[in-house]
């Protein structure tokens, strides 16, 4: 069976000279998931509570509500030898620098809206410290614009490790010369991470090219998220305290 709207339905129908119901069966909208259903409560409560400290209501009525169950996924990591797969895979397809963001991505953990808003300024190649202060945000029609980060911890300093510094160090002067010889079309000369065209990186490109080496290395096709889960899975059979695991990873 196929759904279509009630508008070709009817038409349908008129043509058949039939009556609607007798041509097709209605089929009612179909209902929000549970998770869009706790965000909509979530708000709401916040909302109610606010107007519970001003007097304005006695109480709050989301209290009194049970929030429907969502079947959560486990979250999705590389193991060990996943990981030594991958990165050989990494190494061997021709970008370069989607080498070197995977590689920091398992190394630090970071998040890839963090990732995408980095400028040179946030790195020092010298002394191996990585500051995350902002954000990448979409404001729609291709622009996109540095934001404060998620919370106020997610606010950082990531020491690198020396190979991460060898190849930031070896893509920034690869970048270099990609952006003399693009001119002044390159739109963002201070961004780590750039398209071809020296513009901020798009998250769902990326995820792509993720699921294309995934398929060549043989684990199973994960997203850019699930290399912070790997970061923190590794950090823990390291025997990393959870309490520095949370503060690298914000």
């Amino acid at each position: 069976k196929q759904t279509i709207r009630r508008d070709t339905a009817e038409k349908i129908a008129a043509a058949l000279g039939m009556p609607l119901d007798k041509v097709f069966d209605s089929v009612g909208e179909p209902g929000l998931s549970g998770a869009s259903v706790n965000k909509i409560k979530l708000n709401l409560s916040a909302i109610f509570t606010s107007a519970v400290k001003k007097e304005i209501m006695r109480r709050n009525p989301c209290k009194l509500a049970t929030p429907p169950k969502v079947d959560t996924p486990p979250a999705a990591f590389f193991d060990e030898e996943q990981s030594r797969r991958f990165l050989q895979a990494l190494h061997e397809q021709p970008d370069f620098q989607f080498e070197v963001i995977c590689n920091l991505f398992l190394a630090t953990g970071i998040r890839p809206g963090e990732l995408r808003a980095l400028h040179w300024e946030d790195i020092d190649l010298q002394t191996g410290l990585l500051y995350i202060r902002h954000t990448l945000i979409h404001t729609g029609g291709g622009e996109f614009d540095r934001d404060m980060p998620k919370t106020s911890g997610s606010e950082r300093r990531i020491v690198l490790p020396p190979y991460i510094i060898s190849l930031l160090k070896e893509h920034r002067r690869r970048q270099t010369v990609e952006r003399f010889a693009a001119g002044v079309v390159w739109k963002q000369p201070d961004a780590v991470f750039t398209n071809t065209m020296g513009n901020y990186l798009i998250g769902s490109n990326l995820n792509n090219r993720l699921k294309r080496v995934c398929r060549q290395a043989g684990p199973p096709e994960i997203h850019l998220h699930s290399l912070r889960h790997t970061h923190a899975s590794l950090l823990i059979n390291s025997n990393v305290t959870a309490k520095v695991i949370a503060d690298r990873l914000g």
